[in-house]
């Protein structure tokens, strides 16, 4: 009698990159099995239009201008001493303004949620004010040292220290408050502080002519732009 010798069929082998490859979003994987065949397809995620990466990227550029629009006009309204006095003075904006931008980076999840995006907005508000007050505190108590420590020419701004730091304060939170309004899908929300910029450059170019008067015209021009983007943001 012959010997009948059985051998196992050879399994299929699977890598753990084929199986990584047909689990990709966009890709499909069949399965057998001894009744049916299923075939799975997962869809890619959609893409972001390009009208909205415009539209962001104007959101943008109105938190730029709104940052830069006293200084650049300050060489056409002021003379060059009390020119670079001013500069100096926007230093202290422009350290206020900076030094809370990693709670933007932090919430943007959140800001991005609908059912939290109104209580981080809320929570990061206050924190940004609290590290707001502080820095203007301290640029009122360390504003007498700016001629001591660079020189006695720019003693008039040594007293309008705090009025930067408000300002820049003012600005981060403007900055957050665009930041949600990407990302709620909600460019329009940068057209109020669009609108007070406008009237911003206005009294500058036409009634301004001292240091004060230009910070002071700064300052006001940052807390419209948080009351009237806040208010969007509370109303859409």
């Amino acid at each position: 009698m012959r010997r009948v010798h059985w051998r196992r069929a050879p399994r299929a082998r699977s890598s753990r990159r084929s199986r990584w490859r047909s689990s990709r979003p966009g890709r499909c994987t069949a399965s057998t099995s001894r009744t049916a065949q299923v075939r799975r397809c997962r869809r890619a995620p959609p893409r972001p239009a390009v009208g909205g990466r415009a539209a962001a990227s104007g959101v943008q550029f109105v938190m730029i201008v709104a940052v830069s629009l006293d200084l650049l006009l300050s060489r056409s309204v002021l003379s060059s001493s009390d020119a670079g006095v001013y500069a100096l003075g926007a230093v202290a904006t422009k350290a206020a303004f900076w030094l809370p931008q990693a709670i933007g980076v932090v919430v943007y999840p959140r800001l991005a949620d609908p059912l939290r995006s109104a209580v981080a907005l809320r929570g990061a508000v206050r924190v940004l004010s609290l590290i707001g007050l502080a820095t203007t505190v301290v640029a009122a108590l360390g504003g007498g040292l700016v001629p001591v420590v660079i020189s006695d020419d720019y003693r008039p701004v040594a007293g309008l220290m705090w009025l930067f730091a408000l300002t820049g304060a003012l600005l981060a939170i403007l900055q957050l408050m665009l930041l949600t309004a990407i990302a709620r899908d909600r460019a329009r929300g940068a057209l109020p502080a669009l609108l007070v910029l406008v009237v911003e450059a206005v009294v500058i170019l036409t009634a301004v002519d001292s240091v004060p008067g230009l910070v002071a015209v700064a300052a006001g021009a940052a807390a419209c732009s948080v009351a009237a983007t806040w208010v969007w943001l509370a109303a859409s």
